[in-house]
Formats: structure tokens, C-alpha cells, sequence
């Protein structure tokens, strides 16, 4: 009978929900040690969806897992609000959150749940919000089959689909394609991503090919005062065992009176940095303990959430981490904005269109390691104006598409997301 056969596209969640009760002691021991070491109580208990507030339903959620999701959702939470939608935030990560508090002060912000069947119905449940926009690459089966059986309509902002999750394991794929149904719209970062999105099974009338929110970084916000009184070059979202390789070839240069500002991903790995750096016999400073360089800093970490614009502003030109390893690299966009030259790594998959597109317009460089981008540093602070031209081209390449905030809005309309 049809009833204990059921047709393949409603197999799938069951081989999912399986996978998520096998693992649902590992995420319960992950989430406690993350809510002890930096996400408290609020942390354990919002991802199990309690301790939720009781006065955010009939808003729009806007998802943003961590920090970049956050700072790149900053421009559109405001048009957002400028067209009359009430908010909340999700977010994924302590440090989202964090970010969430510094950037966007006036919308509450939330945890969202983890994707275990019960959980997410409370959480939705509880929370009801009248659409959910989800920044990026997160698609979660179970929270979007019980989103859209409560009619809440979902739709995936600056959409992009890795690689990997384009061909996933094999038992995941069925209910990867699944959620990319349930979607009202997904607008997508480049062609390459909408056509991923297609191949994983999304309905075509459902993909649009909008382009890359982070062209609408947000920089007329940043302080006029730079945030250390000297000159210095920023290396910023960087990652484990770039700050080693990004010192190691500093140290062979002329700095020409510049200081160093490494600016990790994540600031909690700080004390882990300097042990690193002190390791190497380098005198290292600490923006959270110092405020200022003192006069043998070697090299300055800025440990702050929530100010990268501000020292991608004062900055003499900027490297973007998550490159010289395999990280897939961070947002180009933002110093390109700010008329800053940028360097980046051989891995940059994760902004594979955008970082092809400026050095196309002459906007950024691109180096094979370190020893590369220790050439490209002497070269720069030898050949000040060489950099500034090239901010100047990273700026209007930038300029040229920072209409597509409006796009992203009127779509989120035309679908029917947004009333």
C-alpha cells in the first residue's frame, strides 16, 4: 500500500530527521561547551527554543548565522525598516550576536534553533514571524518544512551554495533539494550560485540572479578619527596560522614607520595570537588592553567586534584573511567601498565573482602565498600612490553597483515574502 510506501521526495526528511537524532547528543555536548566558553545561558537555551521573548511575533526574522552575515544584512535591515517592516534578528553564533548588539542596537535579536523536529516547532511556534529572510547559504530542513506548513514564507538573501554543499553526501541530497522547495524565492549573489541552486533542484521561476549585497556596504558611518594614532597597514578577518605567515614575511620589510594591525576573525583567539606572535620574538600590542600602540609594538591586534570598516578606513591599504589558507576568504567588498586597496590569498572560492571582477577593473591583487604578499606589502608602502589608485578603482567598481538593496526589497515583494 502506498501508505508504508512512501514516494521518494517524502523519504527524505525521515533519512535526515535520522541523521539529526544520531547526532543529537554531539550537538547537545557542542552547544553547552560553546554556551560555557562564550555564549552563557541564553545561548543553551534559545537553540533549544526556550527562554524566548514573548513580543516578536508577526515580525520579519532576518537570519544571519555569524559575524559576516550580520554586517553584510546591515544595509538591508534599514531599508528594511525604511519600508516599513518590524524586525527581529536570528543568529547562529555568540559572536553573531555580539555583532548583531554593536551593529543593530534597535532590532532584537534572537538565537536560532537547532534543526531537531521539536525544537524548531517550538521555536516557530513561539515566535511566529511573518516571514523568514535567510542571509547566504543556510538551508535546514526540518526548520523550513515546519515553517512552511505554518505558512510562513521563506526566502534565501544573497544566496550562494558552496561547492561542497552543491554536491553533498549522497543520504543528505534528497533533503537538501527538499528545502530548497520549500523557498518562496531565492535571490541569488552571482549566475554561478543561481544556476548551483537549479542543479540542486530549486524551481527556475523561484531563482533570481540579483548580485552581490555586499556591494552596499554601509561607509558613510565610519569615524572621521582613526582608531590608533599611527600609520599601519590592516590584515583583517584573518585565521589560524595566517597571523604567523602575515609576520613572518612583515618582519622581512621596511615598514617605513607602519605598524602591523592584525584583525582576527575571531577576537577570542587573541591570547592564542600572541602567544604565537611573542613566540616569534615580535613585541606585540593589544587594542582591548592598550587603546594605543606603544612605542616597540612590532605588531597591534585589534581585538574588537563590530569597528572593521573603521580600521579598513584609516587603514594605508588592507589584506582580507581566510585567503592564504583554505578558507574560501571574506568580504573584498567592504575596503573596495571604502576606496582601499586589497590583497587577498589564492583561496577566495567564497567571493570567487567579486574578487575576478575587481582585478578585472584594477580594484585588487591577488598573490599565490606569502612570500607573494610580503612583495606586494614592500611595494605598496614604497609606491604610496600605486595603492591609492588603485582604491580609486576598487571605489567606482563598488559605486557602479550599490543600487541593490532596492532589488533585493522589490523582489522580496514581487514574491510575495514582504506584504
Amino acid at each position: 500500500m502506498n501508505i508504508l510506501r512512501p514516494e521518494p521526495e517524502n523519504r527524505a526528511p525521515l533519512i535526515y530527521r535520522a541523521l539529526v537524532f544520531t547526532a543529537a547528543i554531539p550537538a547537545f555536548l557542542y552547544t553547552a561547551l560553546r554556551a560555557l566558553r562564550d555564549g552563557g545561558r541564553r545561548y543553551l537555551r534559545q537553540r533549544y527554543a526556550y527562554g524566548l521573548p514573548t513580543d516578536l511575533k508577526g515580525r520579519v526574522c532576518l537570519h544571519c548565522c555569524s559575524v559576516g552575515e550580520v554586517r553584510a544584512a546591515l544595509p538591508l535591515a534599514r531599508e528594511l525598516l525604511e519600508d516599513g517592516q518590524t524586525l527581529f534578528i536570528s543568529v547562529g553564533t555568540p559572536t553573531g550576536r555580539r555583532m548583531a548588539r554593536t551593529l543593530l542596537t534597535e532590532i532584537p535579536c534572537v538565537y536560532f534553533p537547532l534543526d531537531h523536529v521539536s525544537v524548531v516547532r517550538r521555536w516557530l511556534k513561539r515566535l511566529h514571524p511573518e516571514a523568514m529572510l535567510i542571509m547566504e547559504t543556510e538551508l535546514w530542513p526540518n526548520f523550513f518544512s515546519a515553517a512552511r506548513r505554518m505558512g510562513i514564507p521563506l526566502a534565501l538573501i544573497n544566496a550562494r551554495l558552496s561547492r561542497r554543499t552543491e554536491n553533498p553526501p549522497v543520504p543528505l541530497r534528497p533533503a537538501l533539494r527538499q528545502a530548497a522547495q520549500q523557498l518562496r524565492c531565492i535571490l541569488a549573489r552571482s549566475e554561478k550560485d543561481a544556476a548551483r541552486f537549479a542543479a540542486l533542484g530549486a524551481p527556475a521561476d523561484k531563482i533570481e540572479n540579483l548580485g552581490n549585497i555586499k556591494y552596499a556596504t554601509i561607509a558613510e558611518e565610519v569615524p572621521d578619527t582613526a582608531p590608533i594614532q599611527r600609520s599601519y597597514v590592516l590584515a583583517a578577518s584573518t585565521h589560524g596560522d595566517e597571523e604567523r605567515l602575515i609576520a613572518q614575511s612583515w618582519q622581512t620589510l621596511d615598514a617605513r614607520d607602519h605598524l602591523l594591525v592584525l584583525m582576527p576573525r575571531y577576537p577570542d583567539r587573541a591570547s592564542e595570537i600572541v602567544k604565537i606572535l611573542e613566540s616569534m620574538s615580535l613585541k606585540v600590542g593589544l587594542h582591548s588592553r592598550d587603546k594605543q600602540p606603544r612605542p616597540d609594538d612590532q605588531i597591534y591586534l585589534a581585538d574588537t567586534l563590530g569597528e572593521a570598516l573603521w580600521w579598513m578606513q584609516h587603514a594605508s591599504f588592507v589584506f582580507i584573511g581566510g585567503s592564504l589558507i583554505e578558507r574560501g576568504g571574506h568580504n573584498v567588498l567592504e575596503p573596495a567601498s571604502l576606496g582601499k586597496a586589497c590583497v587577498v590569498g589564492p583561496h577566495t572560492e567564497h567571493f570567487e565573482t567579486e574578487v575576478r571582477a575587481l582585478q578585472d577593473d584594477g580594484g585588487l591583487r591577488q598573490v599565490e602565498d606569502a612570500g607573494e604578499l610580503g612583495q606586494i606589502f614592500s611595494r605598496w608602502l614604497e609606491h604610496p600612490d600605486e595603492a591609492e589608485h588603485i582604491g580609486v578603482r576598487a571605489q567606482a567598481h563598488v559605486r557602479d553597483r550599490n543600487q541593490l538593496i532596492k532589488l533585493y526589497v522589490e523582489a522580496l515583494h514581487r514574491h510575495s515574502v514582504l506584504k
